[in-house]
Order: structure tokens, then C-alpha cells, then sequence
């Protein structure tokens, strides 16, 4: 009798790490995020500029990313348009000193999925990236309150009145029923581009997800 021998082969079922890029140029608050992101389980990579950030992005992908905005070699903003145009895009919470009303805006703008400040962190490290990863936007209540005040003393009105075209329309399709992807293809612009639409208008309408923000455009007559 003849036996054929075969090589087993184990398959591992157990899940793939969340990989976090962080980029934060203090070398303490740096420590600080790696090792609480790392005690929720999530194999950080700690860099401290924006030329270090892109060439971490070079090497491989990012489930999420927290960035500092004050950086040695630029602004992070200029970073979190590059997160958000990633495939897959990579969801990111900015996290500063800076509340400064414009500065939030242009951040959320530029692609940001959440908007902390540091002395916040500690606390709501955690849940801030699962909210980013959930479609939600997390920010400072001080974040918060600053940019609704802009808003309204610049507008001399409600929120609703600095929502752009291009930001009512995707609204307008996710109303109708579209995917980003639809919404994309209807208006002619990329995936990316829809969801940044989308995110600009959290702050404004004060929500956090997509369906709130279409809910608050219908309850307000803009689309």
C-alpha cells in the first residue's frame, strides 16, 4: 500500500492589526499617544514630520492616522488631504492646540475625520478613532463651539446658510437613496471627493454621521 504524504498548512483566523500612523513632532506627547494607542491594541507607527508621514504611507497602508497640525517641515493640513485621497482612504484625527475656528474648518476641509485637542486625548483617544472609523466626526466641544460661533457671526445667520452647492447636492443624492460611489458618478467628481463634501458639512449642520447630515439639510429646507 502506498501513503502520499501532504503538508498542512495552518490558517490563522485571528484578525490583522489595526495599523495607527502617528505624527506628532513632541517627543513626549508622541510616547504618550504611541503607548495608549498601543495598550487598545493598535501597531502605531510614530513620526515627526510630514516628510517622515508620507514615506510611512510609501511603505504600506494605514487603517487610521492622528496628526498633529503645528509640524518642523509644514502644516499637517496639507497631510490630511493626502489621508483622504488614499485607496483606501485613511481616516484622520487631527490633534492640536490649535482651536482656532478657521483652522478647525480648513482641517475638516482638507479631509479631517475628527478634530481633538491634546489636553483632551487621554480620555478620548479611544473612542475618537472608532468614532472616525464609524463615519462619525469626534471634536472638542471647545472645537465645537468656536467654529458654530464663526459660523454664525460671519454669516449672520444659522449654520445652514455657508453650505456649498456642491456640498447640498451630494446631500441631495444621498437623500435619493445613492452609495459615495452613485453620488460620485452622478456629479462627475471621485469617491474621495464626495465623502470630503460630506464631512465639511458635520461642523455646520452639528452632526456626526451622514444620515444625520442629510436629516438636518431636509428638517432645514436645503435640499
Amino acid at each position: 500500500m502506498r501513503y502520499s504524504s501532504h503538508t498542512m498548512t495552518r490558517v490563522s483566523h485571528e484578525p490583522e492589526a489595526r495599523r495607527l500612523l502617528v505624527v506628532e513632532d513632541d517627543p513626549r506627547i508622541r510616547a504618550l499617544i504611541t503607548e495608549e494607542a498601543a495598550a487598545l491594541g493598535w501597531a502605531v507607527t510614530p513620526v515627526a514630520t510630514l516628510e517622515g508621514a508620507r514615506s510611512a504611507l510609501a511603505r504600506g497602508r494605514f487603517t487610521a492616522a492622528v496628526v498633529d497640525l503645528a509640524l518642523p517641515d509644514g502644516c499637517g493640513i496639507s497631510l490630511l488631504a493626502a489621508l483622504s485621497e488614499a485607496s483606501p482612504p485613511v481616516p484622520s484625527l487631527v490633534l492640536t492646540v490649535d482651536e482656532a475656528p478657521q483652522r478647525v474648518l480648513s482641517a475638516i476641509r482638507a479631509g479631517a475625520s475628527g478634530y481633538l485637542l491634546k489636553d483632551e486625548f487621554a480620555q478620548r483617544l479611544g473612542s475618537a478613532l472608532e468614532d472616525c472609523l464609524a463615519g462619525r466626526m469626534p471634536l472638542s466641544p471647545a472645537a465645537a463651539r468656536a467654529v458654530m460661533a464663526r459660523v454664525r457671526s460671519e454669516e449672520g445667520g444659522p449654520a445652514e446658510a455657508v453650505l456649498t452647492e456642491a456640498e447640498r447636492r451630494v446631500l441631495s443624492l444621498f437623500s435619493q437613496g445613492h452609495s459615495y460611489a452613485t453620488a460620485g458618478t452622478a456629479l462627475g467628481i471621485t469617491e474621495n471627493t464626495v465623502r470630503s463634501y460630506v464631512r465639511s458639512t458635520y461642523a455646520k449642520l452639528e452632526v456626526g454621521t451622514k444620515t444625520e447630515a442629510v436629516l438636518a439639510a431636509m428638517r432645514r429646507g436645503l435640499i
